[in-house]
């Protein structure tokens, strides 16, 4: 089971009129395995399933190009207007645990959020010039270390930052400099708060949000002066574990332990940065009002033991200092005792400048 990236889902629906799409969905050759998508169709609604005739895909006996039970291909869909949204699948078939007790039988790195947000100060002097801060030039390092991130993956560069749509400047702020700058008005009131959300876009044309607050301090005669850059965050970090529910066990899936580095990159790289931050539950799931999830001592985040069949959330922040990292995790449970059980989901990572999604994962589980 799984659903595309949220992208592809507005870009399809968008076309839609009633239950009806306008366009139409086809499957493509991927890029690497070009012979697995025979082994598919997708019906006029989006449906992907095996053609008919073809086998159950079986993890003993993989059918897949490299026999690494990983099938690759392309979901397509083209609008009314010939416009084209592909998104590359790929679907690992793992067996299914048939062991009692509990047992996260696979992992996802899933879809990045790129949104992010940070303060910088700004002191104005009324007697002397407006306040630039150049994210282009002097004033790089002032944006979030997660923007930074985005803007110069595969060695591009940042080009433009822009107010997102339905966002409003706050009042004495410009963008400036052809798109590369904010400017804070002089005459800007003492004491300040000027807030929004920008999009900032890169040579390779991708984008990043960030949500930029300006502390703003009116001095007369001390000059003008842009600060530091304080207090970020990243948000919508997701991971997705499958795992069998035996006996209606707790499943613990632990942030710190090394094993997981790779489940959790982002979270890594950045404890690792911010050493000795700590752990706390923002948001969960409940089942009849009773909270899911628990982060304990040794910074295990544990879904409640009797939690039956299902999909869980949490929302998990690190923070160090005045810097915060927030990661969701997202367990599907099946009763591990259950023959033929299996799970799914899927997510998908960020845009490329030609809308085309890369490496939307859907995990899938047989028992032998």
């Amino acid at each position: 089971s799984g659903t595309l990236s949220a992208k592809f889902q507005e870009f399809a629906e968008a076309d839609k009129t009633g239950a009806t799409y306008g366009g139409t969905f086809s499957l493509t050759a991927h890029s690497t395995d070009a012979g697995d998508v025979a082994k598919f169709d997708i019906s006029a609604t989006g449906v992907v399933s095996l053609k008919a005739g073809v086998a159950s895909l079986n993890f003993e006996g993989p059918s897949d190009v490299g026999t690494d039970n990983s099938y690759k291909f392309n979901v397509v869909y083209t609008d009314a207007n010939s416009n084209v949204f592909t998104e590359a699948v790929q679907l690992n078939v793992t067996d299914a645990t048939t062991d009692t007790g509990t047992s996260l039988v696979s992992t996802v790195a899933s879809e990045v959020v790129n949104k992010a947000s940070n303060t910088i100060a700004v002191q104005v002097d009324n007697t002397a010039t407006d306040a630039v801060i150049d994210f282009a030039g002097a004033n790089a390092a002032l944006l979030s270390s997660f923007a930074t991130a985005a803007m110069t993956a595969s060695g591009a560069t940042f080009t433009s930052i822009a107010l997102k749509s339905g966002e409003t400047l706050p009042t004495g702020v410009t963008i400036t400099g052809g798109g590369t700058q904010l400017t804070v008005a002089k005459a800007t009131a003492d004491n300040a708060t000027a807030t929004a959300t920008y999009v900032l876009t890169n040579s390779a044309g991708a984008t990043f949000e960030e949500t930029i607050t300006l502390n703003i301090d009116q001095d007369s005669g001390s000059g003008t002066a842009v600060g530091a850059e304080s207090g970020e965050a990243k948000l919508g970090v997701l991971t997705t574990f499958s795992g069998g529910t035996s006996g209606g066990e707790a499943v613990a899936v632990d942030l710190d332990d090394a094993a997981n580095n790779t489940k959790f990159a982002e979270l890594h790289t950045f404890r690792t940065a911010n050493p000795g931050g700590t752990y706390a539950l923002s948001a969960t799931s409940s089942v009849s009002g009773a909270a899911d999830f628990t982060v304990n001592s040794d910074n295990e985040l544990v879904l409640a033991k009797g939690a039956g069949a299902g999909t869980y959330t949490a929302t998990v922040t690190y923070t160090s200092g005045s810097d915060v990292f927030t990661q969701m995790v997202s367990i599907t449970t099946t009763d591990a005792t259950e023959a033929g059980a299996a799970t799914g989901s899927q997510t998908s990572t960020t845009d490329t400048a030609a809308a085309t999604r890369t490496s939307s994962e859907v995990v899938s589980g047989k028992t032998s």
